[in-house]
């Protein structure tokens, strides 16, 4: 079976973006009325914080592609917002097969719920591929790696979940 898909999922926190821009602008004006004063460490203390909010900025806005090849998922993490249709862009963090998942379905879904309570003591690590926090939407999957169980937090669309569902019928559970 060949099913491609791709889904973009947006982590841009607009809040602490804008934020440290503020920041920046800031510390830059402070920077300049200390040398005007002559206070040249705290100007230079300035200077070094604005540049950094600035460089911590652009982490502020990425977003994750969860991409179904032929029976795979990958997730990769794109920060070039500009360049991100390209295909060799975005960083490569988990790829699982379908067939390796243990159990998938909507967080709040009590099915679920009964038979996490076993897999949240086997997990090695949690992997949050979602904004934190979020209630609606969110699917809890566990994937087997060799002997150790992953737990993914995602932020699947219905065509993602139905080609899972499609290829792993036992193990997901759609939103009812």
């Amino acid at each position: 079976m060949s099913n491609t898909y791709k889904q973009a999922v947006d982590m841009r926190d607009i809040v602490k973006f804008k934020s440290l821009k503020g920041l920046a602008v800031m510390a830059f004006f402070i920077a300049v009325i200390f040398f005007v004063i002559n206070q040249t460490f705290p100007a230079a203390v300035m200077v070094i914080t604005g540049v950094c909010a600035l460089f911590y900025r652009r982490y502020c806005m990425f977003e994750y592609n969860y991409e179904i090849s032929n029976g795979e998922v990958t997730i990769s993490k794109v920060m070039d917002q500009k360049n991100k249709d390209k295909p060799q862009n975005g960083k490569k963090i988990f790829s699982f097969k379908i067939s390796d998942i243990i159990i998938m379905g909507p967080q709040k879904n009590e099915q679920l719920r009964t038979q996490l309570k076993e897999l949240n003591r086997k997990k090695e690590k949690t992997f949050r591929f979602c904004r934190k926090g979020l209630v609606t939407g969110v699917y809890t999957a566990f994937v087997k790696s060799g002997e150790k169980v992953m737990k993914l937090e995602l932020l699947p669309d219905k065509t993602f979940v139905d080609i899972c569902k499609k290829e792993n019928k036992a193990n997901v559970i759609k939103e009812l």
